[in-house]
C-alpha cells in the first residue's frame, strides 16, 4: 500500500500546476477582452466626437446661409477651415443653389408642372411661395483620422 501512495505524490503537483495553467489562461483572455472592448469604446467616442464637431460647423453654415438669405450681398463661402471647435479641422462650403424658385400652391401647381415648368401659368397670383435653395457642406477629420462629412440643402420660404 505504501507503493501506490508514493507512486501518487508527483499527480498533485500535476493537477496544481494543470489548474494554474487553465487559471492563467481564463485571466489572460479576460484581459485581452476587457482592453479590446476599450479599444472599440475609445474609437466610437472618437467618430461621435467628430460627428458632434462636424453639426457644430454645420450649425455655423447654416448660420451663413442665412444670412445670405437676408443680405445678397453676402458671397458664398468654399472650402473654409476652421480650426476652432476643439483639435477637428473642419471645413465648410456654403453656396446659393438657386437665386428664386417659384412654387404654387395646390392644383395650379400639379397644373404648371405638367404644361410649363413650376409657376410659369401662374402670374402674380395670390398665395404663390419662393424660395431660395442652399447647399451646405460640412467637413470634420479627428485626431486619429476619424472623418465625417454632412451633406444638406436649405430651403427659406417666402410668401408674398
Amino acid at each position: 500500500m505504501k507503493n501506490k501512495v508514493k507512486n501518487r505524490k508527483g499527480i498533485a503537483l500535476l493537477v496544481a500546476l494543470g489548474t494554474l495553467i487553465v487559471i492563467f489562461i481564463i485571466g489572460a483572455l479576460g484581459i485581452y477582452l476587457v482592453t479590446r472592448g476599450l479599444t472599440v469604446t475609445s474609437g466610437q467616442t472618437r467618430a461621435e466626437n467628430t460627428l458632434e464637431a462636424c453639426e457644430a460647423i454645420l450649425e455655423m453654415g447654416r448660420s451663413h446661409a442665412q444670412k445670405m438669405n437676408r443680405d445678397l450681398t453676402v458671397g458664398p463661402i468654399t472650402d473654409q477651415e476652421i480650426n476652432l471647435i476643439s483639435n477637428y479641422l473642419c471645413s465648410l462650403t456654403v453656396a446659393r443653389v438657386t437665386d428664386k424658385a417659384v412654387a404654387p400652391p395646390g392644383e395650379a401647381q400639379k397644373f404648371a408642372r405638367a404644361y410649363r415648368g413650376i409657376g410659369a401659368s401662374l402670374g402674380a397670383a395670390v398665395g404663390i411661395r419662393t424660395y431660395k435653395l442652399y447647399h451646405i457642406y460640412a467637413n470634420a477629420i479627428g485626431r486619429n483620422g476619424e472623418k465625417t462629412a454632412i451633406d444638406i440643402v436649405q430651403r427659406y420660404v417666402e410668401t408674398r
